[in-house]
């Protein structure tokens, strides 16, 4: 299994707050638009997203038995609750993209899509709901990330 920790380069009692910046940092760093979608950089920053998710979604696991105010997050017990989904899964330029998602917790909901040319962002969106997208141009695969957040944290979810 991957040290999720190293590859976001952190230490394992790093806070949600240090994950959440490191995440951050490296998707800038390492984003393939940035460099030409250079397969070295789309791997590394597939793995970035990886770490990420799999670090939110088992914070509360991971934190210390002690009584640490940071490990309070409101949105990590709903997060097998937040679904996200798309259809077709192998998609060509031309067609309809269809995501669908549906959360129980409470958050606010945004959605980002990358087709490698462009990046599309939609906000305040509802807690359920499905958004269609014609792929106009696609350079590499399309990356969907489901932003679900709170006023004391967040959680993605990524599509690739």
């Amino acid at each position: 299994m991957k040290n999720y920790y190293q590859v976001l380069g952190l230490n394992e009692d790093a806070t949600q707050d240090e994950i959440k910046s490191a995440y951050k940092k490296y998707v800038v760093k390492f984003h393939p638009d940035k460099h030409n979608g250079d397969s070295f950089f789309k791997e590394r920053f597939q793995e970035i997203q990886e770490a990420y998710d799999y670090l939110s979604k088992h914070y509360n696991e991971n934190c210390s038995k002690e009584s640490d105010t940071t490990c309070s997050n409101d949105l990590a017990d709903d997060i097998e609750d937040v679904d996200f989904s798309c259809s077709p899964i192998n998609i060509k330029e031309g067609e309809i993209l269809t995501l669908n998602w549906n959360t129980n917790a409470n958050c606010s909901i945004s959605i980002t899509i990358d087709n490698g040319y462009s990046i599309q962002n939609f906000s305040n969106l509802d807690q359920t709901g499905s958004k269609k997208i014609k792929i106009n141009r696609l350079n590499r695969n399309i990356i969907a990330t489901l932003n679900c957040s709170n006023k004391s944290s967040s959680i993605c979810k990524t599509i690739y």
